[in-house]
C-alpha cells in the first residue's frame, strides 16, 4: 500500500470528503454533506465549540477520514471541562485493517490535546459489534450503554406529566458579566457616540443621561466623561458591581427597565436589545407593552429629549425568519479571548418570534476548566411595529442601520426617538 499522510482537510478535498461522509452516514443526502463539509473546512462549522475533519490521503485519493470536535461535555468524562470527540471515522473498504483508521484517531487525539482537552470520547450503536471492537482495540473504554426512547408533545395535554420548568438562569453572571465587558463592549460604545453626537448636534451639553439597560457602565461612563449625569438601571449584580467601580459618579440601581421609576432626563438609551429580554422561556411580551414603556420614557424626558436604543427581530438569529416559518436552530459561534472560551448557540422561532440564546463559557480552573452556562430569552419585534409603537408614544421616529460607522447586522434594528409635544 502507498505510504498514507493523515492531514487536515483542504477546499481541495470537499468533494472526496462528502463522497466519504455519505459512505458512512447514508440517511444524508450529497448535497447536505457538502454544505457541511464547506463550513468545516472554511472554519464555520455548524457548532458553537471547534470542529476539524483529517482525511488519510494516498496521494493519490483519499481513503478515510475523521471528524473531530470538542463538546462541552460527555458521557464519563470530566464535566468541568471540554473534551475531544471523535464525531465520526471511516476508511474505504478495501484500506481497512492496514492501520489506517488507528493513524486518523490518532490525529484526532493529537488536535483535540493541542485544544485543550484530556479526553476523547466517540459513540456508536449498541449492536454495532465491529464498530465497538474497534475503539476498544484503539484504547476506547465503555462507559455507558443507553436505550433511547421517544414520545409525541404534538398536543398541549402531553405536557400534563411534566416537571415544573426550571428557574431562569441570572442574567449576565460572574463569569459572563466580566468576559462581556473586557470583550464585547463595541456596542456600547458605538451607541455612546451616537447619542453624545446627537446632543451636541442640538447644543445639550448638560443634564442627566438614564442608561436603561447599563451594564457595566461603558455607556454612563462616556456620558460622565462628557459632562452629563447619568443614571442607569440593570437587572444583572454583577454587571452593576463592574458598573459602580468603572464609573463611582453616577447612579445606578439593580431593577428591570419595564418597571423602575425614571428620574427627568435629556436623553435615555436601551443598547443590546434591552427591551427584547424576556425574563423566562415561557414570559409573554408584547408590542402594547412595549408602547405602554415608551410613553413612560417620553414623560421622563425634556421636550426635545433623545431615546436611542435598538431591537431584535425575525432574522437574528443569523438566517431570514418570517412570521409563520418553521423554527431554526443556526449555526453558533464560537471565540478564544486569551485563556477564555465563548460559544454561542442561537435558535430561532419564527412562528411565535422568539430566540434563545445559550452560552457557554469555559475558564481555566487550576489545570481544568470551569463551564458556566446561560441561557438568553429574546421576543423579536418587527421594524415597523417599533415605528408604529413609538408614534404612538410621541415620538419622532428614525430608523438607524447602525451606531456611525458601526454596523447593525441582519435582524438588528437601531432607532432614535426625539420627544415631540
Amino acid at each position: 500500500m502507498a505510504a498514507v499522510q493523515v492531514r487536515l482537510a483542504a477546499p481541495a478535498d470537499v468533494d472526496a470528503v462528502a463522497e466519504l461522509r455519505r459512505a458512512l452516514w447514508p440517511d444524508g443526502s450529497l448535497s447536505e454533506h457538502l454544505a457541511e463539509v464547506q463550513a468545516i473546512v472554511a472554519g464555520a462549522p455548524p457548532s458553537t465549540l471547534p470542529l476539524a475533519i483529517l482525511v488519510a490521503d494516498t496521494g493519490a485519493e483519499l481513503i478515510g477520514f475523521a471528524e473531530v470536535g470538542l463538546r462541552s461535555h460527555a458521557d464519563g468524562c470530566d464535566t468541568e471541562r471540554p473534551c475531544g470527540y471523535l464525531e465520526g471515522w471511516y476508511v474505504v473498504p478495501a484500506h481497512q485493517r492496514r492501520g489506517v483508521g488507528r493513524a486518523l484517531v490518532a490525529a484526532a487525539a493529537a488536535w483535540a490535546r493541542d485544544q485543550g482537552a484530556t479526553e476523547l470520547a466517540s459513540d456508536t450503536w449498541a449492536d454495532h459489534e465491529q464498530s465497538i471492537l474497534a475503539h476498544q482495540a484503539l484504547g476506547f473504554e465503555i462507559v455507558d450503554r443507553c436505550v433511547n426512547f421517544r414520545r409525541s408533545i404534538a398536543d398541549a395535554d402531553s405536557d400534563a406529566g411534566a416537571p415544573a420548568g426550571a428557574p431562569a438562569l441570572p442574567l449576565y453572571g460572574p463569569a459572563l458579566a466580566r468576559i462581556h465587558h473586557q470583550h464585547f463592549g463595541m456596542v456600547a460604545e458605538a451607541a455612546a457616540d451616537e447619542l453624545l453626537a446627537r446632543l451636541s448636534a442640538r447644543g445639550v451639553h448638560s443634564g442627566t443621561v438614564v442608561d436603561l439597560a447599563a451594564g457595566s457602565g461603558i455607556l454612563s461612563r462616556r456620558a460622565v466623561n462628557a459632562g452629563f449625569d447619568a443614571w442607569g438601571v440593570d437587572i444583572s449584580p454583577d454587571m452593576l458591581a463592574i458598573a459602580r467601580a468603572e464609573v463611582p459618579g453616577a447612579t445606578f440601581v439593580r431593577g428591570s427597565l419595564w418597571d423602575q421609576a425614571l428620574p427627568p432626563c435629556v436623553a435615555a438609551a436601551a443598547v443590546g436589545e434591552a427591551f427584547c429580554y424576556r425574563a423566562g422561556p415561557d414570559e409573554e411580551m408584547s408590542i402594547d407593552a412595549l408602547s405602554e414603556r415608551l410613553a413612560a420614557i417620553r414623560a421622563a424626558l425634556a421636550p426635545g429629549g433623545l431615546l436611542l436604543f435598538d431591537v431584535a427581530g425575525p432574522g437574528r438569529g443569523g438566517a431570514a425568519s418570517d412570521a409563520g416559518s418553521a423554527p431554526a436552530s443556526v449555526a453558533g459561534r464560537y471565540w478564544t479571548l486569551g485563556e477564555v472560551s465563548v460559544g454561542v448557540n442561537v435558535h430561532e422561532d419564527g412562528e411565535r418570534q422568539r430566540l434563545t440564546r445559550t452560552i457557554d463559557t469555559f475558564l481555566p480552573a487550576g489545570p481544568s476548566w470551569r463551564r458556566s452556562r446561560e441561557q438568553h430569552w429574546l421576543q423579536l419585534y418587527r421594524p415597523e411595529d417599533v415605528e408604529a409603537a413609538l408614534t404612538r408614544a410621541g415620538f419622532a421616529v428614525e430608523l438607524l442601520c447602525g451606531y456611525g460607522s458601526w454596523r447593525l447586522s441582519l435582524g438588528w434594528h437601531g432607532f432614535a426617538a426625539v420627544r415631540v409635544d
